[in-house]
């Protein structure tokens, strides 16, 4: 997620009723490239099936699925929740200090 760009995202499932954006790899190229192809729903369920486990679980950045929104090009660094948070609040106390030192 780090390394993506804005671009770097596709939209799969769309087929099927099921539209998921992940990061773009090994497996949302085949998987399109089947759902042009107008396979049916059972065909890409049984790709699909087990692909977020093999990336969330095993590592595998190419055949699993990297479900990743837009956004994922504005990743810049690793955080934990509780640093997101604190840079948030810490944001959040700063803009509020220039709003009320305006107002003065």
């Amino acid at each position: 997620v780090i390394k993506a760009k804005d671009i770097d995202t596709e939209i799969t499932g769309t087929s099927t009723g099921h539209p998921i954006r992940s990061l773009r790899n090994k497996f949302t190229r085949q998987y399109i490239k089947l759902e042009k192809e107008n396979l049916g729903s059972e065909k890409l369920e049984e790709l699909a099936r087990g692909s977020l486990r093999k990336a969330a679980k095993d590592g595998d950045v190419e055949n699993g699925s990297l479900m990743a929104g837009q956004i994922a090009g504005m990743v810049s660094k690793e955080q934990s929740c509780e640093e997101i948070i604190q840079e948030l609040v810490s944001k959040y106390e700063e803009s509020i200090g220039i709003c009320r030192r305006a107002y003065e």
